[in-house]
């Protein structure tokens, strides 16, 4: 399976889909029960340290009460990140050595304090925790927001 759409579900839990290596695409969308992304998703099959290794995009849209995205050394194709009103996301972005375009919006308490090396496309709006990182990337001038 290389494409996947989970939508319109009131789950407490994600599906353990660490178990579909050939995971390409991965589209979240109005999940009203999620809180955690965790173990449960990956499958616990944590041990390799890489869960998704073709995943290279990742759209997380709707998830009002997601707080903890545990998504943090599993990706290492992950090319573009997308999130979208995940308005009680705390927790940080995923650290992957191939991520290129990140979208946020509407993700207010997502604290936002550098960006990968990577980046080639950013896009954001409505995020408070980012302002931040917006106002030091235009001092440094090291981008065109």
């Amino acid at each position: 399976m290389e494409i996947l759409m989970i939508q319109n579900m009131s789950e407490i839990f994600l599906p353990p889909l660490g178990q579909l290596p050939s995971l390409q695409t991965l589209n979240i969308e109005r999940l009203d029960g999620i809180v955690t992304v965790g173990a449960e998703f990956y499958g616990n099959v944590i041990e390799d340290g890489e869960v998704f290794p073709e995943l290279q995009g990742l759209k997380i849209t709707g998830c009002g009460k997601l707080v903890t995205l545990g998504l943090h050394c599993y990706l290492p194709s992950l090319t573009s990140l997308r999130m979208y009103a995940c308005d009680n996301l705390i927790s940080s972005l995923p650290r992957t050595p191939a991520h290129r375009k990140l979208e946020l919006e509407e993700c207010e308490k997502l604290p936002l304090q550098e960006l990968p090396q990577t980046i080639e496309s950013i896009g954001i709006g409505g995020c408070d925790g980012v302002k931040s990182l917006i106002e030091a990337l235009k001092k440094s001038h090291t981008c065109c927001l």
